[in-house]
């Protein structure tokens, strides 16, 4: 396991967009919210969900932590590169069970704004610091922002997001299907913020800087012109 030395770490704050609302069906006979009570989450079939959980983004400096809640198997669940499915971080694989924790975290002595590492210590380079997140399965990897009726979110309260995945596919003449179920693989995350889809790139801390230097400096100059006159 690494050491995250110089990281920019996303403590343990969600920000969520105001704007909810009931993306996707939930079975009523759905044992999600029994699991979720045995955690002390008190959720339900009214429960507002969050629009669009496609993309995300870390809060501000600190890591962002996950928890398993409840999971069958899976081969493997963490964040993808926005511009970029195939650029995947991975958080947790398939001896991952309820309970188990990672957190990753952006930056890094010695690494660019965008280098992102989790405390598995696996590592990955996106292309800014938006991502979604994905579940593979022994078949198949679902995607939150291309797969909106396999993964709900929550803001459980105001420092926890919940995501909730299906994995059954859709069986309307089989009685015995679990479609809707959403109780495959539940995670909770903190510290990350909601990016609606269409919004441009989250600018790095260092170029937001940057750019206030700027404008800093060219108000002084301005000043002085006046000055001058």
């Amino acid at each position: 396991m690494r050491k995250f030395k110089g990281l920019m770490f996303a403590t343990l704050m969600v920000v969520l967009v105001a704007g909810v609302a009931q993306a996707a069906p939930i079975n009523s006979g759905t044992s999600l919210w029994s699991d979720l009570l045995e955690e002390g989450i008190t959720l339900n079939a009214d429960s507002p969900q969050i629009a669009d959980p496609a993309y995300w983004t870390v809060s501000f400096v600190g890591s962002s932590p996950l928890f398993i809640l409840a999971s069958e198997t899976i081969y493997g669940f963490g964040i993808f590169d926005r511009a970029d499915h195939n650029n995947m971080l991975n958080l947790f694989d398939n001896s991952s069970v309820k309970g188990s924790f990672v957190d990753f975290a952006f930056g890094g002595e010695g690494y660019g704004p965008n280098h992102v590492e989790a405390s598995n210590g696996n590592t990955a380079d996106f292309s800014s610091q938006v991502f979604g997140f994905y579940l593979r399965t022994e078949s198949a990897i679902f995607y939150s922002d291309d797969d909106p009726e396999r993964v709900v979110a929550f803001a459980a309260d105001e420092t926890t997001a919940l995501f909730a995945w299906d994995t059954a596919a859709f069986s309307p003449n089989d009685p015995y299907s679990t479609y809707g179920d959403f109780n495959d693989f539940v995670v909770s995350a903190g510290s990350i913020t909601n990016v609606p889809r269409g919004v441009p790139e989250v600018p790095e801390p260092s170029t937001l800087v940057l750019l206030g230097g700027g404008l800093l400096g060219l108000g002084i100059a301005g000043y002085r012109r006046m000055q001058k006159k």
